[in-house]
Parts: C-alpha cells; sequence; structure tokens
C-alpha cells in the first residue's frame, strides 16, 4: 500500500504545479495587458493626425479627440480637453467622475465658416436671446452684459441666461447657461465667438463661467497648434500625461508638476526651486541643444527664470529698497515701454559699475514687478535683463537678453501662463 501512498502525494503535487504554473501564466498575461495599455496611454501625445476641415489641412493630436463623442469631420471638430481649455484628458472620464473632478472638462465644438457660415453669432444671438426671453438686463458680471428672463415670468425657470461680452460685429460673443431648477441638475454652458476660420461653441460647467475668458484664450491658443505637426507637437509638450517626467515641487500649497523638457540642469525639489529654461516668443521647450541655438545665432532670444517660495528670499519690498539702494537709482525719469523709469540723479559721484536705471511695473501705488539691466561695457559684452515678481504664490526671478526689453510684457504674460500650465492637473496625473 505504501508505493500507493506515494503515488497520491505525486499527484498532489503534480496538481499544485499546474496550478502554479497557471497563476504565473495568469499574471504574465495581466502584466503584459498592463503594459500594453501604458504604452498605448504613453503614446497618445505622440499621436498627431492630418485631416482636413473646411479646405484646409490640420494636424489634430489623437489626445484631444479620442473619447466616444470626439470627432473630426470635412466640416469641423468636435473635441474634449480639460480646464483651462487646452489640457487633454488623458484619465478616462469614469476616473474623473470617482474623484469629483470631471466637471473641469470642456467640450469644443469648431465648425468651419466655409460650410456654416449663417451660423455665426451675429446671426444667432438676436434669435437666441429673443427665444428664450432675455430681456431683462441685470448688470456687469465676469465682465459680461448679464441678461436674464424678467422676474415672474412663466418660462423663467425653463430658459437659459445670457453674458454677452459684445453684440457688435465683427467681434459677437455670448456665453448661455442653464439655471439650476432642481438640486440633482447641473448647469451648463456654452460660449459661442468665432474668428476668421471658425465659428466656435464652447461647452463647460456653469461652475467654470468665471473663467470664460481663461478658457477662451486658451482653445484659440490651442486651435493655433493645429496648423502644422510640428507646432501641433510641440504644443503637447507642455502637458504631462501620467508617464512623463516631471519635476514635482510643493510651494506653499501650490503643487507644480513641471515637464522635465523645461527644466534647466537640475532641479532642487527638496528646496523647492526649479530652474525652467525657454525659448522667446514661443515659450516651447527646447528643441536642440543651447549650442545649436547659438550657432543659428537666436540663443539671444531664450528666457530663463527661476520659481520658488517667497520665503527663500527676502521680502518683495525689501527686494525693490536694495536694487533702488544698489543701483542708487532715485530720480523719476519718466515712462518707457508702459513701465516707470527710475535714473541715478545727475549730481551723484561713484557707484558700482552698472547703478543707473530700473523699471517698475505699478498697479495704482503698488509695484507688481520690477526689472534691472546690465550695461554693455564692450563690444563683445552681452547685456541682460532680470525681473522679479510673485504670481500664483511663486517668486520668479526671470532674465533674457536686454534687446527684447521692448517685449518685457509678452515675456511676462507668456511666463504666468507658462507657470499656469504647470499647475498639478489631475487629470493628468497625480499632483505631489
Amino acid at each position: 500500500m505504501k508505493p500507493k501512498k506515494k503515488f497520491s502525494i505525486l499527484r498532489v503535487f503534480l496538481a499544485l504545479g499546474i496550478i502554479f504554473a497557471i497563476f504565473c501564466a495568469f499574471l504574465f498575461i495581466a502584466f503584459k495587458i498592463r503594459d500594453a495599455h501604458d504604452e498605448r496611454i504613453a503614446n497618445i501625445r505622440h499621436e498627431v493626425h492630418k485631416r482636413m476641415v473646411g479646405g484646409d489641412i490640420y494636424y489634430v493630436p489623437k489626445a484631444y479627440y479620442r473619447l466616444p463623442n470626439n470627432n473630426i469631420t470635412s466640416e469641423g471638430m468636435y473635441l474634449t480637453t480639460y480646464y483651462p481649455g487646452n489640457a487633454p484628458v488623458i484619465q478616462s472620464p469614469k476616473a474623473l467622475k470617482e474623484r469629483g473632478l470631471w466637471h473641469k472638462n470642456i467640450r469644443i465644438s469648431a465648425v468651419s465658416l466655409t460650410r456654416y457660415s449663417r451660423f455665426t453669432p451675429e446671426k444667432a444671438l438676436p434669435a437666441v436671446m429673443e427665444f428664450n426671453i432675455a430681456t431683462n438686463f441685470v448688470g456687469e458680471q465676469y465682465g459680461l452684459k448679464y441678461y436674464t428672463q424678467p422676474k415672474g415670468h412663466r418660462l423663467e425657470n425653463d430658459r437659459d441666461e445670457f453674458w454677452v461680452e459684445s453684440d457688435k460685429e465683427p467681434n459677437v460673443s455670448y456665453v448661455a447657461c442653464s439655471k439650476k431648477v432642481m438640486k440633482h441638475q447641473t448647469p451648463q454652458c456654452y460660449h459661442s465667438f468665432y474668428d476668421s476660420r471658425f465659428n466656435y461653441n464652447v461647452h463647460f460647467d456653469k461652475r467654470l463661467l468665471p473663467e470664460w475668458k481663461t478658457i477662451q484664450d486658451n482653445v484659440l491658443e490651442l486651435m493655433r497648434s493645429f496648423e502644422s505637426k510640428e507646432t501641433a507637437q510641440a504644443y503637447l509638450t507642455k502637458f504631462k500625461t501620467s508617464n512623463d517626467p516631471v519635476s514635482k515641487i510643493n510651494i506653499d500649497g501650490q503643487r507644480l508638476c513641471i515637464p522635465r523638457t523645461f527644466v534647466k540642469g537640475s532641479d532642487d525639489p527638496n528646496n523647492n526651486t526649479v530652474p525652467i529654461q525657454t525659448m522667446y516668443p514661443n515659450f516651447l521647450p527646447l528643441q536642440k541643444k543651447a549650442m545649436d541655438y547659438w550657432d543659428e545665432g537666436i540663443w539671444w532670444q531664450n528666457v530663463s527664470f527661476l520659481i520658488m517660495p517667497p520665503s527663500k528670499v527676502q521680502p518683495y519690498d525689501k527686494i525693490i529698497q536694495n536694487k533702488i539702494r544698489r543701483k542708487n537709482a532715485t530720480l523719476i525719469a519718466g515712462e518707457e515701454f508702459g513701465l516707470e523709469k527710475r535714473g541715478k540723479p545727475a549730481d551723484t559721484k561713484g557707484g558700482a559699475l552698472d547703478s543707473g536705471d530700473l523699471w517698475f511695473e505699478k498697479e495704482g501705488e503698488d509695484i507688481i514687478s520690477i526689472i534691472s539691466c546690465s550695461k554693455k561695457h564692450s563690444d563683445n559684452s552681452k547685456p541682460q535683463c532680470e525681473n522679479v515678481f510673485v504670481h500664483q504664490g511663486v517668486f520668479v526671478d526671470m532674465s533674457f537678453d536686454k534687446r527684447l526689453f521692448p517685449h518685457w510684457k509678452d515675456i511676462k504674460d507668456k511666463t504666468t501662463a507658462l507657470i499656469d500650465s504647470f499647475i498639478c492637473n489631475p487629470a493628468q496625473g497625480e499632483a505631489p
């Protein structure tokens, strides 16, 4: 009987071995499926499809029309983005809904004017306002003219309200929003406007209504990026996907997820300080080595800046006082490039090599940024300018070639927009 028992034990071990092999095979297949899914998501940013819309060629990243209700036809584009209007949605709508973040999705309908010019806003606005009985002008709200139904009208709760930017051609633009009549309702808005190519209807949750202008600007910027394959691909590099390498920092509660393609050298996450490098006027990551730009004679268009917590530097008013003292710039010398210029009094002697002028950007009596520039001391010197300011709770120390000084406002605006794009977007991956 003993051999029979031994045979039974062998069968048990054989069965366990088969089960273990099946389990390992299952794990292998599961990991392969997961890796394939991750690779597909990671490759979304690289997919740029050539499409003809309204007789013109556009290059549209798949990341903007990968959801079921998205499409591109010969007559228009129907895209989905995430706040502020130009970010691709990488995570699934289900995942965003579970996290209570799906209300920040933005749906773009861009219909070619060559096909449907009769639907432009100036032709639609009078009719839709009449249909919605939006005849009661309430006043200004969010920089728009706010119209609603007369109080007590029988259709007061069944019609849209309107926020009109302009009712004059050729810049007719308005936002229409539904009302919250029942507890479970989520009021929605659509912003109708147009440019030389498309009639836009941009749909978003009413909670985003105060941000209508930011959304409009970003939608138009996104659409312009579709004009070539290179600009479409470069534009996508502004946004991270779940698998993108990013530098994650937390500056006094403001979480930033900065694509590594923008980071100059090595960042210092422990000190919450990150050096950023880009090129004017596009403000995209460097596409080649600095020496290549130098050889082409355009490296002087580079813009670099440090972002860090204000606590890492002196208080802003102290920085201003020190700059005025070091430059000896106590005399108000008029206005230049829209800035208040201050210089060294004529009877002042001596001082540092670069003592002299400062330029101040002001809001009322408050100084909100201060620019200083070095001087040209020889034929080979390349004078640089520095602009320091605070944006979104982040201290910014920026430098650029003095030849770009006349464009300081555009440079600052694009810098702040770039920093805004760095704010960790839950639709595109985990924030730090």
